[in-house]
């Protein structure tokens, strides 16, 4: 992403000739990821109905 050719990926993406860090692509990772996920919109949930 040198030079904002990139503007159009997020940031916090390495560019794409690198091979995505391997902390992510073991299934563990990526199922703790997506149980954080659950956890967060059920808390966001939970945070909007308190704040309306």
């Amino acid at each position: 992403g040198r030079r904002g050719r990139s503007t159009s990926a997020p940031r916090y993406f390495p560019e794409r000739q690198y091979p995505p860090s391997p902390t992510y692509s073991t299934p563990m990772e990526i199922h703790i990821d997506s149980e954080t996920k659950l956890k967060l919109l059920l808390s966001l949930n939970h945070y909007h109905s308190v704040l309306r």
